[in-house]
């Protein structure tokens, strides 16, 4: 799917007047976005990898790999960078929330 098409969590039926947080839940969300995060980053460096390696000239190539070193392959390191602080930030909020539930 295309990423226009995620969901707003803003507008998620759970989240209308609860107070709190499902730990394990959210734990479960920091590993998933951990988890993702690495293999987005392998796929990237696999594509990185595959497209060095394939025999490719001419202006069309150079432009092809200047794109995706430029731009693309920025964009994923990006996303990756975002997910882990993300993740680390929940994983974070859970345990500061078990804390204080305790």
């Amino acid at each position: 799917p295309k990423c226009d098409t995620i969901p707003d969590a803003r507008q998620h039926p759970l989240m209308s007047g609860m107070v709190g947080m499902d730990i394990a839940g959210v734990r479960q969300l920091s590993k998933l976005m951990l988890t993702k995060a690495d293999e987005i980053d392998n796929a990237a460096k696999q594509i990185t990898k595959q497209l060095n390696s394939v025999k490719w000239v001419g202006n069309d190539a150079q432009r092809f790999r200047n794109d995706w070193n430029g731009r693309h392959a920025a964009a994923l390191r990006n996303v990756c960078d975002e997910l882990r602080t993300a993740g680390k930030q929940a994983a974070k909020d859970a345990d500061e929330q078990e804390k204080a539930s305790a």
